[in-house]
């Protein structure tokens, strides 16, 4: 794909959305959730929030995480309460 920056700038200006962002989805196990869909959004450099992370059990609608908006993708991961994945 082009340039990120670049394609959120023309999704922007030609849709007039804000806050747009691409979405990258992985898949994981976990011992009592099971199926958990790991959701990234990247906002682009230099966006502040420019990541943020979103887990959930795919069998099990009320177990999912989200952790805190943050510059770095590290620290976007660090903040989700994964823990909240194997609550009952």
């Amino acid at each position: 794909m082009e340039n990120l920056e670049a394609v959120i700038a023309e999704l922007e200006e030609a849709s007039g959305l804000k806050e747009v962002a691409q979405v990258t989805t992985f898949e994981g196990q976990h011992e009592t959730a099971g199926t958990v869909e790991i959701t990234i959004s990247d906002r682009g450099v230099g966006h502040p929030h420019r990541y943020s992370v979103f887990a959930r059990s795919v069998a099990l609608a009320n177990r999912s995480a989200a952790g805190k908006s943050a510059p770095d993708l590290a620290t976007a991961i660090a903040t989700v309460p994964w823990f909240k994945l194997g609550k009952k």
